[in-house]
């Protein structure tokens, strides 16, 4: 017998309205606040807001460093040997031989 995809979430909904304690809050949200699982899952969340910062401020410096070394850089050669210029994308006349 196949299900329907309306009795699906129907059975899912009666199954949770039937075991009201399987569907409580953890003790975070719902009891002690102060217990272990309270204050182990509080510094897990930092933890992981700690490393998720770190990467982001990573992406961050990588960007600075190539925004900076790209300001450094004085031309940029094109396809034919002339030097054009970052600004202005007009190449740069050289009087060398």
């Amino acid at each position: 017998m196949t299900l329907s995809r309306r009795r699906i979430p129907a059975l899912v909904l009666l199954a949770v309205l039937l075991c009201p304690l399987a569907a409580q809050a953890c003790s975070v949200c719902f009891g002690d606040p102060d217990s272990d699982l309270s204050k182990g899952l509080n510094a897990g969340v930092l933890a992981l807001l700690i490393v998720v910062s770190m990467v982001l401020s990573g992406f961050a410096a990588f960007f600075v460093f190539v925004a900076r070394r790209a300001s450094l850089a004085p031309g940029v050669k094109g396809a034919s040997g002339t030097q054009i210029s970052p600004t202005s994308m007009e190449p740069i006349h050289d009087e060398r031989p």
